[in-house]
């Protein structure tokens, strides 16, 4: 009983982690800061906080990645504009 309790646990284990270590692989050209935010909430398990008045809706943003980070991602994305903060499956953008 506790070797299973034991495998259930680790299986438990690694799915937490693979969920968290995700890759992304997503492309936009000229679109709006939110929509890609939007856009990589839907491809991905992460979802985004931040106040509507620092994100400027009519920034354009044109971004490719294969395989990457949610860091990776974030750094281009935001490309030092802005701070943001990972906790979970959350991100949260600042100023």
């Amino acid at each position: 009983m506790n070797l299973k309790k034991c495998i259930l646990c680790f299986i438990t284990l690694i799915s937490i982690t693979v969920s968290y270590a995700q890759t992304i692989t997503y492309s936009a050209s000229n679109k709006s800061l939110p929509d890609v935010l939007h856009d990589l909430e839907q491809i991905s398990t992460y979802r985004f906080s931040y106040n509507s008045n620092i994100i400027q809706a009519d920034k354009t943003v044109t971004v490719t990645f294969h395989n990457a980070t949610i860091e990776a991602c974030m750094s281009k994305i935001l490309s030092n504009n802005y701070n943001y903060s990972i906790v979970g499956n959350q991100i949260i953008i600042t100023e």
